[in-house]
């Protein structure tokens, strides 16, 4: 795992622009990953915003279920809370995400963007809460990336503090995100650097740093030792 303490294992794409498969085939995907690794020791992360996936997936052996449109679809809260009646240490993380992958970079708009992701983020935390599973099992993500243009990205990683108002740890995934050589170039650097996702490590670490400077607990990325490195440096150095 390379230092990693959760596995994301997801098996629908939620890139901007993506369309959906079927539960059965998302299943297909993912439960014999899960399976697996979960019997290595590994404790293991379902990426699915789909009520019917979302139970098969922790009975594989998942632990925690990373929903990117909030548990918002009908039965997902009370498929969260069923689990934990059946296995306490079952935990929801909670994203924002404005639209559905297909559409949400369609011209996302927002008066400011951390204040209505804030507000959006508590009533994800509330519906759970009311279906039965407990606050404490419960982590929350701004959804950098999902459905906001690169200005508000930028807003969210300036205001991680305030996601901490919520009472839940915090989630910050900026791996490798399109919005980067954006931000770059807003910031002074010239040329294309950063057109490839393979391009984005450092803006990928630099975003990370700032959101744990701000006190994020949970950082989501495919660029593991990479990561776990700076942010330890960061640490070192006080």
């Amino acid at each position: 795992a390379a230092g990693a303490t959760i596995l994301d294992i997801g098996g629908e794409s939620t890139r901007p622009g993506a369309e959906p498969v079927t539960r059965e085939e998302e299943l297909a995907r993912i439960t014999p990953v899960i399976s697996a690794l979960s019997a290595d020791g590994h404790l293991i992360s379902a990426d699915t915003r789909h009520a019917a996936v979302m139970g098969p997936a922790m009975g594989a052996g998942a632990r925690v279920i990373n929903d990117v449109s909030g548990f918002t679809e009908d039965g997902a809260a009370e498929v969260m809370a069923k689990a934990h009646a059946e296995t306490s240490d079952v935990c929801a993380i909670a994203m924002h995400m404005q639209g559905t992958p297909a559409t949400m970079q369609d011209n996302p708009r927002y008066g400011f963007a951390p204040v209505e992701v804030y507000e959006v983020l508590s009533g994800h935390i509330d519906r759970l809460v009311a279906a039965g599973l407990p606050r404490g099992n419960i982590a929350v993500d701004p959804g950098f990336g999902f459905g906001k243009t690169p200005v508000h990205n930028a807003e969210l990683i300036k205001w991680t503090a305030l996601f901490h108002g919520l009472g839940v740890p915090v989630l910050i995934g900026v791996s490798r995100k399109s919005s980067i050589p954006k931000l770059a170039a807003r910031g002074g650097q010239r040329g294309d650097y950063g057109g490839t996702a393979d391009e984005r490590l450092g803006g990928s670490l630099a975003l990370t740093l700032d959101a744990t400077a701000q006190g994020a607990q949970l950082i989501r990325t495919h660029d593991v030792p990479e990561t776990v490195q700076a942010v330890a440096v960061q640490r070192g150095i006080g």
